[in-house]
């Protein structure tokens, strides 16, 4: 098992890994993620969600935002308000794709 694929792993640096200084860098970047896109509004797939660092200024922008993240514990550890408000999902199982 990889690193990024231990719960206790993000359980343990989440701190480290998302330090509260890096939520409002984000929801400081949301004006030029818009012009980057060229959009204001529409539905966004937050895939590795994490703690809703982008989802929620995304949300708070106008975007219907769908947040997927494979450990719980980031959705619940993270600044969501309530994962209902953000249609955030955690993975039950982790499909892979061979050839």
């Amino acid at each position: 098992m990889n690193w990024f694929e231990q719960a206790d792993f993000w359980y343990r640096f989440y701190d480290w890994m998302f330090p509260t200084d890096s939520f409002d860098q984000a929801e400081a970047q949301i004006d030029n993620i818009k012009k980057l896109l060229e959009r204001t509004s529409g539905k966004v797939l937050d895939l590795c969600c994490g703690p809703g660092r982008y989802s929620i200024p995304l949300k708070k922008a106008g975007f219907e935002v769908t947040g997927l993240e494979i450990f719980l514990n980031l959705l619940v550890l993270g600044k969501l308000d309530s994962m209902e408000t953000l249609k955030a999902r955690p993975i039950i199982t982790v499909l892979s794709v061979s050839s």
